[in-house]
C-alpha cells in the first residue's frame, strides 16, 4: 500500500504513519541517505525493517513510489520484499518511509 499522511508525526518520530500495527524494536542505525530501525508487526511478531529518508525535493518523491511500484511486483526469494511505503509531511518536510522484509543473512557470508 502506497499512501501520504499528512502532519502525523515527523522525522523525530520513526512510528510516523505506521498507525498502531507495528512497534519500534531498536534503531539500527544510519547512512548518508536514511537512518533505519528494527520494527515488530503486533499481531504476529514478525521483524521488519522500516527506512526513513527525509526527501529533498518532489522528483525524489516520485522515484520512490516508481521504484517500489516495479518491486512490490517482484516475487523471488533473492529480493528483500517491501511491504509499503508512505510519506509524511511535516511543515516543509516531507519525509520516506519503506517498510521491508527483515532478512537474518549477513551478505558476508552469503557472497
Amino acid at each position: 500500500a502506497l499512501r501520504e499522511s499528512r502532519g502525523e508525526g515527523g522525522d523525530d518520530d520513526p512510528m510516523a504513519g505506521c498507525g498502531s500495527e507495528f512497534q519500534l524494536v531498536c534503531d539500527a542505525g544510519a547512512d548518508a541517505y536514511a537512518r533505519v530501525f528494527h520494527v515488530a508487526r503486533r499481531k504476529d511478531g514478525v521483524a521488519f525493517v522500516l527506512k526513513r529518508a527525509v526527501l529533498r525535493n518532489l522528483h525524489e518523491q516520485e522515484l520512490i513510489l516508481s521504484e517500489a511500484e516495479k518491486v512490490k511486483k517482484l516475487m523471488h526469494r533473492n529480493i528483500t520484499r517491501l511491504e509499503k511505503v508512505w510519506f509524511s509531511t511535516r511543515g516543509p518536510l516531507t519525509t520516506a518511509s519503506i517498510l521491508l522484509e527483515k532478512c537474518e543473512a549477513d551478505l558476508a557470508q552469503v557472497f
